[in-house]
């Protein structure tokens, strides 16, 4: 008997209020989107059309205006191909980071 009850506590226990939403019920399993040889490509092609002034190595207000500027035309030229998944502002500037990252390291 006390088998039969140890069963049912567990599927009781298990049991979940449908009017709750649970985080992991609405989370994919992998927040990861990796990027695809042609979303890198697109996006070093933009970032070449605005090098100088993406990467422009002076910290003042005006060029800081101009740098995010330009990133967000970037981003929405970005955005506006079909054929990418639609990211933000943050994600491709941390992409470029890590491809001149990973660039140094390959030279060195």
């Amino acid at each position: 008997m006390s088998d039969e009850s140890d069963e049912l506590e567990l599927e009781l226990d298990e049991e979940v209020d449908p009017g709750v939403i649970h985080k992991q019920a609405t989370t994919p399993t992998s927040s990861r989107n990796p990027y695809s040889r042609l979303e890198v490509n697109r996006l070093i092609e933009l970032i070449e059309e605005k090098e100088t002034i993406i990467e422009n190595k002076r910290t003042d207000f005006n060029t800081q205006n101009k740098k995010n500027a330009a990133w967000i035309k970037l981003t929405a030229e970005y955005n506006s191909c079909v054929d990418v998944q639609k990211r933000t502002q943050k994600q491709l500037q941390k992409k470029w980071d890590n491809l001149k990252s990973t660039a140094k390291k390959d030279v060195s």
